[in-house]
Order: structure tokens, then C-alpha cells, then sequence
């Protein structure tokens, strides 16, 4: 029962209590593979610590040996899902993580094992997204939810929409992520779950945050105040903070003195700056030092997602960086991902600009710009139209067209509330 409460050490505590009598009794007993089972299933997938998690699964492992049961099929989950314990998992250490998830999911399917199927593809569904292949993440969680429904599991049916709702961003769609992320955050409040509600949660602010809804960003900070458990909120609550920043609201004082009263952690401060910076469109060395000085972004979707936007503020605030921007760079083109190929064009041409080559930088905006009206990116269109402005007011001759495009950037910016990139157009207006 505390599992499904969400009191996973409790859990935990309760587990290793009943393991000591049953091994007394018999310690390779088809009990003790079936507790052990239990209690890998709740250290990898959810929050609960166990000191020697890998020994626990191999003993598990032995007791039950090949035959094709529930117990190894739980155990085998719990096994893929091990890397992202480690401190630095290798593509490798996935490719065989995936193969051990989908191991678990062909028993789990042969022996009709809904629950387990469940909990098989979200393991799948996590390998590939460690391995960058993020449209197979994407199907692998989709096809958890209607098993979640069919069984009336609150606690998978959350985790199944968080899932796609990243997937979805990662691929994206920022629609369907708001759409799934604010459907799990409706059964995590109606089940009373704060924390896997706090994921979800963090999941559609992120997703307005890059869609460029930075009203609808704030709308979903304040969703919070609907969960009746007292939680914290830090990293959602960084994320509310850049929005604030876009709008220039001061709204983000009061965000940002929530975050040190809920005792956030460096690397959430870092980020919460970075992003103040960011959409402020505020000059800050030190917020991009702090961030990278905090080990971020660490995992793949990190990288993805927010790599390029500290490339394109590396680049405006002429921070030096170059073996980061190189390891953004790969990613983006593994993955394919095209909002992050175009930012990273985008500082590309920034980095042209410093150096006086504005019709290099010119170009290369132009092609930042398009990308971003065909991905229908308009916040980060404006900013693009922005710096083609600046960069075009520079070629002799081209001072006209450099006024359309900051014209079209001020009317965009007006539009989504972004009062930080509507002052820094008329400013450059005035320049002009």
C-alpha cells in the first residue's frame, strides 16, 4: 500500500523486513525472487535507495533462473533501467539495456502480463531515449497508455502522458507535450500523487517555455497551487522564472525568491539564472560559467533542448567554449533535431557578426529565420529577425530591409507578450 502512496522508503523499509524472515526460511525460495523483484522494480523506477541495487537484481536473477516468469521479467526491467544509476553510462551500456528491455517485454507479452507490459515499454521507450532515437521513445510510451487505463494504474497512466509529453517536445510537437503533460498533471491531482505531478508539471511549463508562450508558461507555474500535498517545486519554478524574464514581469523577483526559500540546489539556481538571462536577453557570463560550472545539461534531452540555446548565448556573449558547442552539435545532428540545428545556425551567424562578416551573418540568418517559420517557432523567429536587422544595418545599401525585419520583430514580440525583445528592438530601431 505505501507504494501506491508514493512512500516509496517506506516501502522499501517494509520490503527488507519481510526479506530478512523469508530468507531465514529459505533464502533461493520462489518468495524471496518475487520480494527482490519487488523491491528492484521500486529503486529503478521510482524513488526508493538501496545500497547494492545491481546485487540485488543478479540475486534475484539466479533464483529464478531462465524460466519465463513475471519475477524475471521484473527483474530483467529493473536491469535495463541500472545505467542511469551510473555516473556516466556509455551508448553501449544502453544498446544493451535496450536489449535486456526488450527481452522483458517479449516474456512479459508471451505470459499476457499487462502491468509488466507496461513497465517493459517504458523501459524500451527510456533506452531509446538515452540512445537519442526519440521518435521510438515516442511509439514505445504511446503504447503504455492504453494499457494504464485498462488496468486504473494512476501512478503509470502519469508517467505513460509525462513520457510522451517529452518524447513529444524532444520531437518537436509542442502541442501534443502540453496536451500530455497537462493530462497527467489532471490524474496526478485527482489522485493526490505531488510527485509524479511535479514532473508532469515541469513538462508543460518547459514546453510552453520553448514553444514561446511564456503567458501560458506562468498559467502552468501556477497550476502548483492545485496540488494539495505541500511539495517543491525548484526546477519548475527556474522555468517560470524565464518566462517572467521574456515578459519582463515582476513576476520574476517573486519566482526567484520562492527558489531560494524552497532550498534549491546550485544546478537548479544555475539554470533558473540562465534562463533569467536568456529571455531577458540579458548579457551574463557568469550565468552561462555557473550553469556549466553545475555539470549541465547532463542527459541527452538536456543537451538537446537547452545545449543549443547556451550555444547561441555562448556565442552573443562571446563566452569561448568550443569543445561544448562541438558535443551540442553532435547530438543535434544524431538526433536530427531540427529547432536545435536552426539555433545553433543562428550562433553560427552571431559568432560571423563579432567578427565583421555581416553578410556572412546576414545569410546565415536569413536561413535561422526560415527554419524557424517552417518548425512555426515564432518567438525564436522574432529573435533571428532581431539580429538580421542588426546585421543587415551594417551592409551598405541594405538599411531599408533592415528596418522591415525589426518592424516584423517588434510586431511578433508584441504579440506573445515578450516585452524583453520588444524593448531590445526599439532600441535597435533607434540605432538604426
Amino acid at each position: 500500500m505505501r507504494r501506491y502512496r508514493g512512500e516509496s522508503d517506506a516501502a522499501l523499509s517494509a520490503y527488507e523486513r519481510a526479506l530478512v524472515l523469508l530468507e531465514a526460511r529459505d533464502p533461493k525460495s520462489g518468495e524471496v525472487a518475487i520480494l527482490l523483484a519487488h523491491m528492484a522494480e521500486l529503486c529503478t523506477r521510482w524513488d526508493a535507495k538501496y545500497p547494492d541495487l545491481e546485487g540485488l537484481i543478479e540475486r534475484g536473477l539466479a533464483i529464478v533462473g531462465t524460466a519465463r516468469s513475471r519475477e524475471r521479467v521484473l527483474l530483467l526491467a529493473a536491469k535495463s533501467f541500472m545505467p542511469r544509476r551510473g555516473p556516466k553510462s556509455t551508448d553501449a551500456d544502453w544498446e544493451a539495456s535496450l536489449a535486456t528491455a526488450k527481452e522483458a517485454l517479449a516474456i512479459a507479452e508471451e505470459l499476457g502480463l499487462l502491468r509488466e507490459r507496461s513497465l517493459c515499454l517504458d523501459a524500451v521507450g527510456y533506452a531509446y531515449r538515452e540512445l537519442g532515437n526519440f521518435r521510438e521513445a515516442y511509439l514505445a510510451n504511446q503504447r503504455r497508455l492504453p494499457i494504464a487505463r485498462s488496468l486504473q494504474d494512476s501512478d503509470e497512466l502519469i508517467d505513460a502522458h509525462t513520457m510522451v509529453a517529452l518524447a513529444a517536445l524532444s520531437l518537436g510537437d509542442m502541442s501534443e507535450a502540453m496536451e500530455h503533460a497537462a493530462s497527467a498533471r489532471e490524474v496526478a491531482i485527482e489522485t493526490e500523487k505531488p510527485r509524479l505531478g511535479a514532473h508532469a508539471l515541469r513538462t508543460e511549463a518547459l514546453a510552453h517555455l520553448l514553444a514561446g508562450d511564456f503567458p501560458g508558461t506562468v498559467a502552468a507555474a501556477a497550476r502548483r497551487e492545485r496540488f494539495a500535498s505541500p511539495t517543491k517545486w525548484p526546477s519548475m519554478l527556474g522555468i517560470a522564472i524565464g518566462a517572467a524574464a521574456a515578459m519582463a514581469s515582476p513576476e520574476e523577483k517573486t519566482y526567484r525568491d520562492l527558489l531560494v526559500e524552497q532550498e534549491a540546489s546550485p544546478s537548479e539556481i544555475a539554470l533558473a539564472d540562465f534562463f533569467a538571462a536568456y529571455y531577458g536577453l540579458r548579457e551574463s557570463e557568469s550565468a552561462y560559467h555557473a550553469l556549466r560550472s553545475a555539470g549541465q545539461p547532463k542527459a541527452i534531452i538536456d543537451h538537446m533542448l537547452v545545449g543549443p540555446l547556451m550555444v547561441l548565448a555562448a556565442a552573443r556573449w562571446r563566452v569561448p567554449d568550443e569543445a561544448f558547442e562541438d558535443r551540442v552539435a553532435s547530438i543535434v545532428e544524431r538526433t536530427g533535431h531540427a529547432r536545435g540545428r536552426a539555433l545553433l545556425t543562428q550562433a553560427e551567424a552571431i559568432r560571423a557578426y563579432h567578427a565583421g562578416e555581416h553578410i556572412k551573418s546576414a545569410k546565415l540568418l536569413f536561413d535561422a529565420v526560415q527554419a524557424f517559420a517552417t518548425l512555426k517557432l515564432d518567438y525564436e523567429r522574432a529573435v533571428a529577425l532581431a539580429d538580421l536587422a542588426r546585421a543587415l544595418h551594417d551592409v551598405p545599401g541594405r538599411e531599408e530591409q533592415a528596418q522591415a525585419q525589426c518592424d516584423e520583430a517588434k510586431a511578433i514580440a508584441e504579440r506573445l507578450s515578450a516585452t524583453a525583445l520588444r524593448v531590445a528592438a526599439e532600441n535597435l530601431t533607434v540605432r538604426v
